[in-house]
């Protein structure tokens, strides 16, 4: 990590911060050093209270880069499936994951047993 120049409002070079103690100043501001140095177990940070990105529901959490409050929100967060026709009946259906071509179960077994054709 690079050293960071710190300026005044007038463009002037105020102070350059070294890497270690950059990421000194950061983990005492996120919560997980004290101020003598010595590291936070995790059940000693404080805890929050944040508001989740995904569903909007309030949660309590000690790690402050946390922003969903379950594993169903964090799975929802990348999902970029569209609605799409069945192949078998032509229903607009929501599939699971990108590779979803049958509406339900019917559908799926009507063309696996091969009565399609």
């Amino acid at each position: 990590m690079n050293p960071v120049r710190v300026f005044n409002g007038q463009g002037e070079l105020v102070k350059i911060i070294e890497s270690k103690e950059l990421v000194k100043i950061n983990d005492q501001k996120i919560g997980k050093i004290k101020m003598d140095g010595t590291p936070l177990a995790r059940k000693e940070r404080p805890e929050l209270i944040k508001e989740c990105t995904q569903c909007g529901k309030e949660f309590k959490t000690v790690d402050v880069r946390e922003k969903r409050c379950s594993k169903k929100c964090k799975g929802k967060r990348n999902r970029k499936v569209k609605q799409r026709d069945c192949v078998v009946c032509g229903n607009n259906f929501l599939p699971k994951s990108n590779a979803g071509k049958y509406c339900g179960k019917p559908c799926n077994f009507y063309t696996n047993k091969g009565m399609d054709s």
